[in-house]
């Protein structure tokens, strides 16, 4: 799965399988990258639940800005609706385009988040694959030793 993304103000590409896979051959070589690999999905992922935070802020006092905005002219709505209730200045702040827009981008961003902490955590995985793969490994090597070994004896 392919996924591009906004995070920390730079553009991000990656395709999900490909950053999690490795090669069995070469399973030493990705063991050694491990932690950096691990330490920057967790950073990434820790940005952008600062960038989230940081929109849900501003998005908020928007939202109070847009209600302000509606409630100061009430004169509109009561020709427009009548009796001017809680209910119409709800809908009439919904009504506009910039709240739904502004919950998307913020959607947007929440589901980016949930990504980039999917991956650190698919890397934590991934270690104790490696782990495994490595131990494996470190096995068949050391049990064509012995056959080498004994082979040399028996020679």
């Amino acid at each position: 799965m392919k996924v591009q993304m906004l995070v920390g103000g730079q553009n991000l590409k990656f395709d999900i399988h490909t950053e999690l896979n490795f090669d069995p051959e070469h399973v030493f070589d990705v063991i050694g990258k491990q932690p950096g690999m691990l330490s920057w999905w967790y950073s990434l992922a820790a940005m952008k639940d600062q960038e989230v935070n940081d929109f849900t802020s501003e998005m908020e006092k928007r939202m109070a800005e847009i209600e302000l905005e509606v409630r100061s002219d009430t004169a509109l709505l009561e020709a427009q609706y009548g009796k001017v209730t809680e209910g119409v200045i709800k809908a009439a702040i919904q009504a506009k385009d910039e709240p739904s827009q502004l919950k998307a981008k913020l959607n947007e961003m929440r589901r980016d988040a949930a990504i980039l902490k999917a991956m650190a955590k698919g890397f934590d995985s991934r270690s104790a694959l490696l782990a495994t793969a490595g131990s494996a490994q470190r096995a068949e090597v050391e049990a064509r030793l012995r056959q080498l070994v004994g082979k040399a004896k028996n020679s």
